[in-house]
């Protein structure tokens, strides 16, 4: 008898978690309406969202094909996505296991914590994660925000790492080889994917500043 009291309590347990997904009416796919929203510019996918996690719809997901939801908000341009989940008590710091970074220098899942990657759309959402309590003890952290930093120039969350982490940066063997190897240097000074484009004068000041603070 054990078997089919099992089925039946997950059975039950599905049930609820589709009924609170159609409640209101809403089909409440967060992953399609974050990703619809790309093409729809109007506030009714924002409502939406919002409707469908003030009925309980979890948060904290990891879709099998489409990763942790958190960042998958994070990429969307409207930052309201990632102010509501975080808002809601999404989990700032939890790592999205179905992406794993292979770099043999940084170490696996790093990459794809929520901190990280927002690292590479901008500093409203890198700010608003710490202010809900994104970490950045872990050296291992560290050293990967860092390396996005440098990598997509992005002259607020530098100002931000340095001002608040400058006895760390200059200790980051990453920062390090950016500051004294002048083909990494000049890659810093010239490279312009970030979504800040730091300008020369600001590349040379966040150069001048962590020459200083480190020498």
């Amino acid at each position: 008898m054990k078997i089919p009291i099992l089925f039946l309590f997950v059975a039950m347990l599905c049930s609820c978690v589709t009924l609170s997904s159609k409640q209101a009416g809403l089909d409440c796919d967060l992953f399609e309406i974050v990703q619809s929203s790309t093409y729809d510019k109007s506030t009714s996918s924002v409502e939406k969202f919002e409707k469908c996690v003030q009925n309980g719809v979890p948060i904290d997901v990891i879709d099998s094909t489409r990763g942790l939801l958190l960042n998958r908000c994070i990429e969307n341009l409207d930052v309201r996505f990632t102010k509501l989940l975080l808002e809601k008590g999404a989990n700032p710091n939890q790592i999205d296991s179905l992406h794993i970074q292979k770099d043999k220098f940084i170490p696996k899942n790093v990459l794809y914590i929520p901190l990280a990657y927002a690292v590479l759309f901008g500093s409203e959402k890198f700010k608003l994660l710490i202010d809900k309590g994104a970490s950045l003890e872990s050296d291992f952290i560290f050293e990967h925000v860092l390396y996005s930093t440098c990598i997509n120039s992005d002259y607020e969350i530098f100002k931000f790492l340095i001002e608040k982490y400058g006895v760390r940066c200059c200790k980051s063997k990453i920062l390090g080889a950016f500051l004294n190897d002048s083909s990494v240097l000049n890659h810093l000074r010239n490279h312009n994917i970030g979504p800040s484009m730091m300008t020369k004068e600001q590349k040379e000041e966040i150069i001048s500043s962590l020459k200083q603070l480190c020498k």
